[in-house]
C-alpha cells in the first residue's frame, strides 16, 4: 500500500475542507459532531435499554447493548494498536487527546444511530428514516475532518468498517431492518394462535 500517496491525499482533502470554515459552519459542525459523541450516545443508549427492559422488550435491549459493546471493541483497541497522530497541519477546533484512528465519533454514529432506528421505528417508516440516519452519519464524519480532529482516511475507514459490520450482521445472522419483538409480544402472539 502506498502510504505516501494516502498521506498526500489526506493532507489535500483536509486542507480543502478546512478552507471552507466560517463562523456559521464552525457552529454547525460543532453541533453535528455531538451526534457521534460518547457523551450523547452512551447515556441515550443506556436510557432506551432501561426502558426496553422494563417493557419486556429484551431483544431490543440486548441489541443496543451488543452495538454499544461493538463500538468500544472496534474503537479503543484499534486506537491503541495504530496510535495515529491527529492532524497537525491545521488548527483543530476541538480538543482530543486519544489517537486519531479510527474515528470514534464516526463509529459511534454508524453503529448506534442505525440500532436506535431499528429498535424505535415501525417497519413502514424505517426505510425513510434510514435515509435520514445515513445523512446524519455522513455529516458526523465530515464534521470530524472539518473540525480538524481527524484525517479523511480515519473517517473513511470507519465508515467502510461499520458498513462491512452491518453487511456481515445482515448476511450471517439473517438480520433485516424490522421491529424486534419483545418476549411479551411473542408470548401474546402464541396464545392468540392457540385460542383461535
Amino acid at each position: 500500500m502506498n502510504w505516501e500517496l494516502i498521506r498526500q491525499i489526506d493532507e489535500s482533502l483536509l486542507i480543502a475542507t478546512v478552507s471552507l470554515r466560517n463562523d456559521f459552519l464552525n457552529a454547525l459542525m460543532n453541533g453535528i459532531t455531538y451526534f457521534g459523541s460518547a457523551q450523547l450516545l452512551i447515556p441515550l443508549t443506556l436510557l432506551f435499554m432501561f426502558l426496553f427492559f422494563r417493557q419486556g422488550a429484551y431483544e431490543k435491549a440486548k441489541m443496543l447493548l451488543a452495538l454499544l459493546l461493538a463500538w468500544a471493541y472496534f474503537n479503543y483497541p484499534l486506537k491503541a494498536l495504530f496510535s495515529r497522530v491527529r492532524p497537525d497541519i491545521v488548527e483543530a477546533l476541538v480538543m482530543e487527546s486519544s489517537p486519531a484512528f479510527p474515528s470514534g465519533h464516526t463509529l459511534g454514529a454508524a453503529l448506534i444511530l442505525p440500532a436506535l432506528l431499528i429498535t424505535l421505528a415501525d417497519r413502514p417508516y424505517q426505510k425513510k428514516a434510514l435515509l435520514m440516519v445515513m445523512v446524519a452519519i455522513l455529516a458526523v464524519a465530515v464534521s470530524r475532518v472539518y473540525l480538524g480532529a481527524h484525517w479523511p482516511s480515519d473517517v473513511l475507514a470507519s465508515l467502510l468498517g461499520t458498513a462491512a459490520f452491518w453487511f456481515v450482521l445482515q448476511s450471517d445472522y439473517k438480520f433485516h431492518f424490522s421491529w424486534p419483538k419483545s418476549e411479551k409480544v411473542e408470548q401474546f402472539s402464541e396464545q392468540k394462535k392457540t385460542t383461535s
